[in-house]
């Protein structure tokens, strides 16, 4: 499972969404929304194949391909300051 930013667009990603590589299906979205702590898209999604960092990956949103990325690390609190209590 991979975590996605897909570039801003009409609408945000959600369940069952394809995603693409250099325009093959090879995987699929199952979870998408608008982060609000980094106000920018996020998606969770399975591949059948390991996406390379910059390989053409996109998501396929209401018929509309939309450039994503791979995160590395979370996009919010990578170094979990925040949870300490």
């Amino acid at each position: 499972m991979y975590l996605l930013q897909p570039d801003e667009g009409e609408s945000d990603p959600f369940y069952a969404h394809t995603g693409l590589m250099d325009d093959h299906a090879i995987g699929i979205v199952t979870l998408g929304g608008h982060g609000c702590r980094v106000n920018q898209p996020l998606a969770r999604a399975y591949f059948r194949e390991i996406p390379a960092v910059d390989s053409g990956l996109s998501v396929s949103i209401l018929d509309q391909h939309v450039a994503a990325r791979i995160f590395n690390q979370p996009p919010y609190d990578p170094a979990n300051w925040h949870l300490r209590g």
